[in-house]
């Protein structure tokens, strides 16, 4: 098997924490480019890193014929914009949650992505991990009976200070942060999507994002996925 030559479109904290050391560490990846609206910036991460270029924007590393597929970690709000770029450069692309922000959003990264002929997947890595596939194979075979009620919460405290999550012009909020692993989660086990969706959020004043939301997933099947999710513990 020879290795993909792939690119980071940015250098965010979690490409340099989890996402790049995991990229290092899996068979088939050859770090090509880091790009940055920095250029001093990208080229400290390729040498920290080992990557072979570095580049002082996105575009001029979507331009380069050596990169084969792009990791876009940028904030939320940017997802769908450079993913369509990249698909329209001929590239591959794993793109960080959430994928889109809206049906608007999602359905013109689809028709770019059909046109070009590429792969485009959301990145959520749990989904490969052997006890969530053993699991909702347990599921499936109705190992555990006939599933009724789907819980999940994912909920941490943030400071209310300058924050990406809190942005709202970049998609902030929890629901898009953290709500959206729940959401990914249900539709998972259940193999399909849900035909009555309801929602209630509580708006910070000051930010304009949800802090605190919960959910309610009906299926086809009759199951009822619940969800919680938010930057505010306890819950009020």
């Amino acid at each position: 098997m020879r290795n993909v030559k792939w690119g980071v479109l940015g250098c965010a904290a979690f490409a340099k924490n989890t996402a790049i050391p995991a990229m290092q560490r899996a068979n088939g990846v050859e770090l090509y480019g880091i790009a940055s609206r920095d250029i001093a910036k990208a080229e400290a991460f390729a040498k920290e890193f080992g990557f072979t270029k570095a580049y002082g924007s996105y575009e001029e590393m979507l331009a380069d014929p050596e990169i084969e597929a792009i990791y876009n970690p940028l904030p939320n709000g940017m997802h769908p914009e450079w993913t369509i770029k990249t698909v329209q450069a001929g590239k591959h692309s794993i793109t960080e949650k959430p994928f889109a922000s809206n049906v608007e959003e999602m359905i013109a990264v689809h028709e770019v992505t059909q046109k070009a002929g590429v792969k485009v997947m959301e990145a959520f890595m749990w989904r490969f991990h052997p006890m969530n596939l053993r699991a909702r194979q347990w599921v499936q075979e109705g190992a555990i009976g006939k599933l009724r009620l789907f819980r999940t919460a994912f909920t941490f405290s943030i400071t209310r200070a300058t924050n990406i999550r809190l942005d709202s012009a970049l998609a902030g909020g929890g629901i898009m942060d953290v709500g959206c692993y729940c959401i990914s989660e249900a539709r998972y086990f259940m193999g399909g999507e849900p035909e009555e969706v309801f929602a209630r959020a509580d708006i910070d004043p000051e930010y304009k994002v949800d802090m605190l939301a919960s959910g309610s997933l009906l299926f086809p099947n009759g199951t009822r996925a619940l969800f919680d999710c938010g930057f505010e513990l306890p819950y009020r």
